[in-house]
């Protein structure tokens, strides 16, 4: 039998042995593909030759080989080849010199499926069990063939490893420093907390190469599938220059020696009276009543904002800059002072604690037909704030002061009021799917917009699929304008997840400088630039400086430190400025995965239940005064996508139950936690069990079982 062989080898020699492998990989501990041998000791022989006496042959087998098929700093796999032990469990467990189990990992417990084969086992470290970057030395790996799987009593072997662990800084606490490096005019600006007198401005108008863009796209192709029109005057029907009017004389009265003499003035007068000598003058003419400032609603005609705007970074689109459309339109009434906008944009709401606001339910019927279980839906957004709308009030501001002959005054910002509800249509991307029960809640331009649909579960994958791989959902809004004069206005719409439009401008807040800036977003991007958008009010000019940021990579809910010291503070004391970073989504396939579990729900695939542990006679008998029971499973929520510890339940009387918290079991399927035990004795010692794992929601704890869990606990019947 090879058992004997393995123990008459233990018994001659003390030495430790440890063959590698023909094949190399690259490896963290340098164990990447090695076989490992048993360790070779008395004490090692003792513990077989005992397994041999407790077992009476009655169970055999032998463990082959154990080789290692991952070295990495958080993950250690071995391969296990074995024959015989029939009916039997492989306990695995990482131990320390002393073959105590080492804190932050899991006793693997594996039932020998056949009489012949391999096992694979995985050992991930705790995050929490250890601090970032610390380094882990693991001497020995223990293997135990056992009769029982709770039972650590069976043939054991034990392997040298020296098996490295560390935990890498987690995204949430890595700090990347990035430079800001001046665009052109950027650089020339002085770099104090004053505003200096004279500032540089930059040298490309940003109309113009939007202009010069949109001259390559015809003028018939319907733009409203992007995200915003390449914009050129003849699109936004831009209100044209007027022609100066030619003075009008006006005569007015001058005595001179008594008589009357007429000269004329280039001004218009309201009223002009004429008063002889010696006769009462005339009543003036009563003044004409202030006009009425009542809005009326938007004219059409826009005004071009972008036209004020200077730049040395070369935008493509006006979304670059704002999420408002940068065509503005006054209203029909020029008294009323009213400015009316449209978003350049609609996309899935975002938030960095909540996640992407779009739901794919399953199991949903309804009042739809049988096959119809999928229920989609979402909240749309648009990404107008209060600061978007305060610089381009001020944009208007600024447009007024330099076109005076247009009459303009500017009073108030204001969404472009609808006749009746918005219209939403993803006719063109869902209709290939036979999706046509749209239902869409679109009040108006200040809310969101609530979209569902339902489908069978075939298409609900294709769409997730979809969603998955970024190309989303294409959709249109269309707007019929209130005032009757504006014409029907089209609105982009887009469902992605990995979007930029989506996450949301990444703008920075006051006191940036003084703390670092984190990338709240579930992807990795690259940074591309800074640009500051300022107003300058007081000499009616408009600028957006850039300051390049090296693409530099940064991971999900990392953190950034930015060198400001090329940027000058005078700038954050500005009225009118806003600061934001163009950014890039990566490509990450595991971001996506992980969204979409987040994303798609079921509404049967968890039911809560609860744990009932009834504690035997063991306090007493045992002179134990306290027990601790935490269970740790991936069904503490109802996504059970990854483990979780439970708080610990306290215990401290027999013939009690004890219940845990609420644990989720999908329908069809049975519980699967795994629980430990905390006891103190009398004398005040203090006992830890290892993890043992069960799938019944009644776990009974005795003697017997309590002797199972700790061996060095002396257990009274």
């Amino acid at each position: 039998m090879k058992t004997l062989k393995h123990l008459l080898l233990l018994l001659v020699t003390g030495a430790s042995i440890l063959n590698q492998a023909t094949a190399q990989t690259p490896n963290y501990s340098g164990l990447q593909d090695k076989i490992l041998m048993p360790e070779l000791s008395r004490e090692s022989a003792g513990d077989l030759l005992v397994s041999l006496l407790l077992t009476r042959g009655e169970f055999k087998g032998n463990l082959n080989t154990v080789q290692v098929t991952a070295d990495e700093e958080m993950k250690f796999n071995v391969r296990v080849g074995y024959e015989g032990f029939a009916n039997g469990f492989l306990i695995a467990k990482l131990v320390d010199a002393g073959k105590s189990p080492m804190q932050g990992f899991q006793v693997a417990r594996v039932k020998f499926p056949q009489d012949k084969g391999t096992i694979d086992l995985s050992f991930t470290i705790d995050r929490k069990a250890y601090p970032e970057n610390q380094d882990i030395m693991i001497p020995k790996l223990v293997l135990v063939a056992s009769m029982k799987q709770d039972s650590d009593q069976g043939y054991k072997f034990t392997y040298g490893t020296q098996k490295k662990f560390k935990i890498p800084v987690s995204d949430a606490n890595l700090v990347t420093n990035v430079s800001l490096l001046p665009l052109g005019s950027a650089a020339t600006l002085t770099k104090t907390t004053v505003k200096p007198a004279d500032v540089i401005m930059p040298n490309i108008r940003i109309y113009d190469k939007i202009n010069k863009n949109a001259l390559l796209v015809q003028p018939d192709i319907k733009t409203d599938k992007l995200y915003l029109d390449k914009v050129d005057r003849q699109r936004l029907n831009i209100e044209k220059q007027p022609v100066p009017t030619t003075p009008v004389k006006v005569a007015t009265p001058i005595r001179r020696d008594a008589r009357v003499t007429y000269v004329t003035s280039p001004q218009i007068l309201a009223t002009a009276v004429l008063v002889r000598p010696g006769v009462a003058g005339t009543r003036p003419a009563t003044p004409p009543p202030p006009p009425d400032p009542s809005p009326q609603g938007p004219g059409d005609q826009a005004i071009p904002l972008f036209e004020s705007l200077v730049t040395d970074y070369e935008f493509e689109y006006p979304f670059e800059i704002t999420n408002i459309r940068l065509d503005v339109y006054p209203d029909k009434n020029k008294a009323s002072g009213y400015f009316y906008y449209l978003p350049s944009a609609y996309y899935i709401d975002y938030d960095k604690d909540q996640g992407h606001q779009f739901v794919i339910d399953y199991g949903t019927s309804g009042e739809a037909s049988a096959d119809q279980t999928v229920r989609m839906s979402g909240k749309l957004t648009h990404g107008v704030n209060t600061k978007e709308k305060s610089l381009v009030s001020a944009l208007i501001r600024l447009y007024i002061k330099k076109n005076p002959q247009f009459g303009y005054k500017f009073t108030s910002l204001a969404p472009v009021k609808p006749e009746g509800s918005l219209q939403v249509s993803f006719d063109t991307d869902l209709k290939q799917y036979n999706i046509s029960n749209q239902s869409i809640s679109a009040p108006n331009l200040d809310e969101q917009i609530d979209v569902s649909w339902r489908t069978d579960q075939a298409n609900a994958t294709d769409i997730s699929n979809s969603l998955k791989a970024n190309v989303g959902i294409i959709g249109n809004l269309k707007i019929k304008p209130q005032s009757g004069v504006l014409p029907d206005q089209d609105v982009p719409v887009r469902i992605r997840l990995a979007d930029e439009r989506t996450i949301g401008r990444f703008t920075l807040k006051t006191g940036w400088r003084n703390q670092n800036w984190q990338n709240i977003s579930p992807y990795p991007v690259k940074l591309r630039n800074l640009h500051v958008l300022w107003v300058d009010e007081t000499k009616n000019q408009a600028a957006v400086y850039t300051w390049q940021l090296s693409d530099v990579e940064i991971p999900a809910k990392s953190q950034v430190k930015f060198d400001h010291s090329k940027l000058p503070a005078w700038l954050d004391n500005e009225p009118n400025t806003r600061y934001w970073i163009e950014y890039e989504i990566m490509s990450c396939v595991p971001c996506h995965e992980d969204i979409l579990k987040k994303v798609i729900h079921s509404t049967t695939q968890a039911q809560s239940q609860t744990i009932k542990f009834n504690l035997l006679e063991i306090f007493e008998a045992n002179k134990i005064v306290f027990a601790g029971i935490t269970v740790r499973t991936k069904q503490a929520t109802a996504e059970g996508t990854q483990v979780q510890t439970m708080p610990e339940i306290p215990a401290d009387k027999d013939k009690q139950s004890y219940n845990s918290g609420k644990i989720y079991v999908p329908q069809g399927e049975q519980p699967d936690f795994e629980f430990s035990l905390h006891l103190v004795t009398s004398d005040g010692k203090e006992y830890n069990s290892d993890w043992v794992k069960r799938n019944s929601l009644n776990v009974f704890i005795g003697n017997s079982q309590l002797k199972e869990m700790f061996p060095q606990l002396i257990v009274n019947p």
